[in-house]
C-alpha cells in the first residue's frame, strides 16, 4: 500500500524542520511519496541522514514555491536497498540563489555523473547530485553528436579496431596454411 506523507502543511510560525534540534534520521522509502509544503514569507526544511529507497516506485515533491519562501529537502546520502526501487524528485522548486535551493545531496558517490539510474528528476531525467549553489540538478550531459566516431574515448575504439583487425590478419593467415600449405616435398 503506498501512502504520502505531507510535510509543512501549517501556515505559519514557527519554521518547521524535520529533526530540528536532535540528530538526523533515515528516511526509508519504498513506494509512496513525500510532499513539501510551504507558505508565504516560511521555512520549512526537510533534513534527513539517509534516504534508503526500497522497492516500490517512491516519489518526493514540493509544493510551487510561495513568495518568500525557502525549503528544501537535505539528504546525506541516498542509497537503493535491493532491487525495484526508483524515486523521482517531482516539482522541485529552486532560485538562483541559497538557501531557496529545493533540493540538497549532500555526500552521495555519483555513477557516471548521476546518483544511479534508480532516480529521476521531473519524472524524465537522471539526477546530478549537489550538495552547494542551486542544489541537485538534471542531468545534461547527454550525448547529442550524430557522428559515431566522437561518441566516447576514440583512443578506446582505435584500440580495439586494431586489435581485432591484428586478430582477424592471424585467423587468415591460419586458415591460408591450412587449406593451401606449402608442397616444397
Amino acid at each position: 500500500m503506498a501512502v504520502t506523507l505531507i510535510l509543512g502543511a501549517i501556515s505559519a510560525s514557527p519554521h518547521i524542520t524535520v529533526y530540528n534540534g536532535s540528530a538526523l534520521g533515515n528516511l526509508r522509502l519504498g513506494g509512496g511519496g513525500v510532499f513539501l509544503s510551504d507558505a508565504a514569507n516560511d521555512t520549512y526544511q526537510a533534513n534527513f541522514n539517509n534516504l534508503i529507497v526500497s522497492a516500490g516506485a517512491g516519489s518526493l515533491s514540493m509544493r510551487n514555491r510561495q513568495s518568500s519562501s525557502s525549503y528544501i529537502y537535505l539528504f546525506n546520502t541516498i542509497s537503493r536497498n535491493g532491487v525495484g526501487g526508483t524515486l523521482d524528485f517531482n516539482n522541485i522548486q529552486s532560485k538562483a540563489a541559497s538557501p531557496q535551493v529545493g533540493l540538497l545531496i549532500t555526500n552521495t558517490t555519483t555513477i557516471n555523473g548521476i546518483l544511479g539510474g534508480f532516480a529521476t528528476i521531473f519524472e524524465n531525467d537522471w539526477v546530478v547530485p549537489v550538495a552547494t549553489g542551486g542544489g541537485s540538478t538534471a542531468y545534461a550531459a547527454y550525448q547529442t553528436a550524430t557522428t559515431p566516431s566522437s561518441w566516447g574515448r576514440v583512443e578506446q575504439r582505435e584500440s580495439k579496431r586494431q586489435h581485432i583487425r591484428k586478430r582477424a590478419n592471424h585467423y587468415h593467415q591460419f586458415v591460408e596454411a591450412l587449406c593451401c600449405g606449402d608442397s616444397h616435398d
